[in-house]
């Protein structure tokens, strides 16, 4: 095995609101890490996973990107959890002409419609209405059948896309959506945030 490592370089939320996600994320590379190292590497060479905090800031995104080409000297990029990890380094990566494979950024592409852009996330094509469709099929199913509904999302740029899908299924299961409301990212309780909606 060459003394070499493969170096992938990416940012998480280890701080901050989204960290129990990020911190998740970052304990399953750290086990792909060791288990494929123990069974030789990738490509006859060690890998080495270098992963630095966004602490759930997108403005610190790209200067971690920079960072990890320019000083790090990555052999390749992989996303963050999420929009707010990956949105931001694309511009960067599109100008450097580097692959990015990201994990559950579900929209973050379809602005940039960049050809090297990767996502890995089990929803299949329609990952906006994929995410809810099973949610609106059960509560079609009901007796009696719901008429009305409330939308209560975190207010970051990962939410539009589920709450666009959930919009389109309400639609589609005749569901009257009479209340739609943003909580931010560090909310631990919502009770405030229900009793608005069961207001309404």
């Amino acid at each position: 095995m060459s003394e070499q490592p493969i170096k992938i370089g990416y940012c998480l939320s280890l701080s901050g609101p989204l960290a129990s996600n990020g911190k998740t994320a970052r304990l399953v590379h750290q086990i792909w890490q060791e288990d494929i190292n123990r069974r030789g590497g990738l490509l006859g060479r060690p890998v080495r996973m270098i992963c630095l905090d966004d602490a759930t800031d997108p403005k610190r995104v790209p200067d971690i990107y920079k960072t990890l080409l320019d000083e790090e000297k990555v052999d390749l990029v992989i996303g963050g959890y999420g929009d707010n990890s990956v949105a931001p380094a694309m511009p960067l990566l599109i100008e450097r002409k580097r692959y990015l494979v990201a994990l559950m950024a579900l929209a973050v592409n379809v602005s940039f419609a960049y050809e090297n852009y990767f996502v890995m996330i089990p929803t299949g094509p329609r990952p906006s209405e994929a995410l809810t469709e099973g949610f609106f099929a059960l509560a079609a199913e009901q007796s009696p059948k719901p008429q009305t509904m409330a939308i209560l999302a975190a207010d970051a740029p990962f939410s539009k896309s589920p709450v666009a899908g959930a919009k389109d299924h309400a639609s589609r299961h005749g569901f009257r959506v009479i209340s739609e409301d943003r909580y931010p990212l560090a909310t631990n309780d919502f009770h405030t945030a229900c009793l608005a909606a069961q207001a309404a």
